[in-house]
């Protein structure tokens, strides 16, 4: 009875009707059994999405061990992740408007784990600023995402976030001893671009991710769709178009211009400043020039956003916390005999 009521509910749902469509064609028959119970589970699970609480609602339990439901989210699922994402992007991609343009956001997200180690386990430091100091690092997983949102129409300003791509990132040393190839996270982060860039070829793609993603591997020899919006650093060196070469001369055609200067120098000027179209009190500007040494012969646009500094008002009195008034006893022994 309970099989037979996740089963309806998973069939007229419209998540039931993607897997049973799009799937199918995936899996043998044993893991395309074992993918039914767990999506079952999940369309009529209530607070708890785990794998333990969908094989209960399913009914699974009586029909298979939970090892052999473990054993397909390590080999068949993980083997075929990837082909299930591009028929996902492949599906969503039409409910993008034409003129909007598709966006693909990456990060990485350290997942904390405690217990038995497992691959890819160490101690991954938070970059954020922001983070308190008992997060800055965290022992745990760490995954490389992309995220690709759709927008609703009937709830304007709001998105449904569709998975593009995840991949566990190894430090050097555990990729050496799980003999494998090391790569960082701006080349995972990569990789799932160019995968996203080939479910839809003829959309243009705007990747949208932090600096740290503005490195030699994730930007060179990009396809023509894809278009990078990220922050570029303070320091970084701008040069102008190279002059057109001159006829009859020796050597190589020089690849830039002149000296522009850094984001930095250019943001001294004192003219050219507009207000900004949606951030009250601020004002903005842009300039265009090469990068060079990360994405050379590429036009970078590059738009510097200035406002008043707003400073704290200063506090009055000592910094440190007043000491305590109560006068200080010290503990009394256990074999100390008490005198009165």
């Amino acid at each position: 009875m309970r099989e037979a009521m996740a089963v309806d509910t998973f069939l007229q749902s419209s998540f039931g009707t993607v897997v049973m469509t799009r799937f199918h064609d995936l899996f043998t028959a044993p893991s395309w059994q074992t993918l039914t119970y767990l999506a079952c589970g999940g369309a009529v699970a209530g607070d708890r999405h785990t794998m333990t609480t969908s094989v209960w609602l399913t009914g699974a339990a009586a029909v298979q061990p939970f090892s052999r439901v473990s054993v397909f989210l390590g080999c068949p699922l993980s083997h075929k992740r990837w082909q299930l994402w591009g028929a996902v992007i492949r599906l969503a991609a039409p409910l993008i408007p034409e003129g909007a343009g598709m966006r693909g956001s990456f990060d990485d997200t350290t997942k904390k784990k405690a217990g038995l180690p497992s691959a890819g386990l160490a101690r991954y430091r938070h970059g954020a600023g922001s983070a308190r100091p008992e997060y800055r690092t965290l022992r745990g997983v760490n995954f490389v995402l992309g995220i690709m949102p759709i927008p609703l129409p009937r709830w304007p300003g709001s998105s449904l976030s569709v998975p593009g791509g995840c991949e566990l990132s190894l430090k050097e040393t555990q990729a050496h001893q799980l003999h494998g190839p090391y790569r960082s996270r701006s080349q995972w982060a990569r990789d799932i671009l160019d995968f996203l860039a080939q479910q839809v070829p003829d959309r243009p793609i705007r990747r949208l991710a932090d600096g740290g993603y503005a490195t030699k591997g994730s930007v060179r020899r990009l396809p023509k769709a894809p278009q990078i919006v990220g922050r570029l650093p303070i320091s970084a060196t701008l040069s102008a178009f190279p002059p057109p070469p001159l006829p009859r001369r020796r050597g190589a055609p020089r690849n830039k211009g002149a000296l522009l200067g850094s984001p930095k120098t250019l943001a001294q000027t004192a003219t050219g400043w507009v207000p900004h179209p949606s951030a009250a009190g601020a004002e903005s500007q842009a300039w265009g020039g090469l990068g060079h040494p990360v994405w050379p012969g590429r036009l970078l646009r590059i738009v510097g956003v200035r406002r008043e500094a707003t400073r704290a008002p200063a506090r009055r009195g000592p910094r440190t916390p007043p000491q305590s008034s109560k006068p200080f006893s010290p503990p009394i022994s256990p074999c100390a005999p008490r005198t009165s």
